[in-house]
């Protein structure tokens, strides 16, 4: 046994560096825990959250779908008056024989009337 190791020269800054070592690991671990559990409380409000977001987000979906279904069905609507105008005034022609100025003077008619036909369905803002 060595003289004087009941305290040698150095033993008690040791002995306050562990300590205060010690304080500190342990200080530390607290606040990784406070932490982890912080984390599980937000993950567990973010689940809802996103939950709820998702339900909200399909429910737009379907909304605008419909939506875009009805004005396909509206726009073909509109389209119609404007291709049977084309159509019958060149197959009055064809038929005819003709395709003189009045043969155009025909399409031209047919299509301002197909134009004032979609004005007034664009102005009705139907169901």
């Amino acid at each position: 046994e060595p003289p004087n190791s009941k305290h040698p020269a150095g033993h008690s800054d040791l002995e306050k560096n562990l300590k205060t070592e010690t304080k500190y690991l342990r200080d530390e671990l607290r606040e990784q825990q406070r932490l982890q559990e912080a984390k599980m409380r937000l993950r567990e409000q973010e689940v809802p959250f996103l939950n709820a977001a998702g339900a909200g987000a399909q429910e737009e979906q379907a909304r605008l779908c419909e939506q875009l279904q009805k004005q396909q069905v509206c726009s073909q609507h509109q389209a119609h008056p404007v291709a049977s105008a084309l159509r019958e005034p060149e197959a009055v022609a064809a038929a005819t024989g003709t395709r003189s100025d009045r043969g155009c003077g025909e399409t031209q008619r047919a299509l301002q009337g197909a134009i004032d036909k979609l004005q007034v369905s664009e102005s009705w803002q139907g169901p």
